[in-house]
């Protein structure tokens, strides 16, 4: 005699894919979004960590931008917004892991700082001087903001992300 066995019909196996399927496709999406933002961060901390570098240099230098300026006939915004300058600071370290090494032009002044990555396509800062004319206590010295800005794309074709990051000097 014939016994029938537990089986799964054609159109339950069926089913049962189609099922599995529309739960998984929502899935991989996330998954797959997931990886964009953690590159995306990946990148801000990256352009954070340019910046800061670069800040904390500037910072350490304000003590003597007033004999630098002096030296060179220059104010601030003139040495730290000079064409040359700004082209090394851009420049990628030519694919390099070593640091790079930029003077600042017309003094002995070197900066030492990570070449960008690939996927950096900028680094560059304006400076402007600040209005200290209403504060009391920035009377005390000429006062100086210089915003780092960094750009940068997450992938080929993709729109340019940016950030721009203040510090101010004070030039005793």
């Amino acid at each position: 005699m014939y016994r029938r066995g537990r089986a799964f019909s054609l159109l339950e196996v069926l089913v049962a894919t189609v099922v599995i399927g529309l739960a998984v496709g929502p899935l991989i999406n996330v998954l797959s979004s997931s990886n964009r933002v953690s590159n995306a961060s990946i990148y801000e901390v990256m352009a954070v960590h340019y910046a800061s570098e670069l800040a904390e240099q500037l910072q350490r230098l304000s003590s003597q931008l007033k004999s630098m300026c002096n030296g060179t006939g220059k104010t601030v915004k003139q040495l730290l917004e000079d064409p040359t300058f700004l082209a090394e600071l851009g420049s990628f370290g030519n694919g390099s892991l070593d640091p790079q090494l930029i003077q600042i032009p017309g003094t002995r002044i070197t900066l030492f700082l990570s070449p960008l990555h690939p996927r950096f396509t900028c680094r560059t800062i304006l400076v402007s001087k600040l209005n200290t004319t209403t504060q009391q206590i920035l009377k005390l010295g000429t006062f100086w903001n210089a915003t780092i800005a960094l750009s940068w794309n997450l992938a080929e074709g993709e729109v340019e992300h940016s950030a721009s990051f203040s510090v101010i000097l004070r030039e005793d």
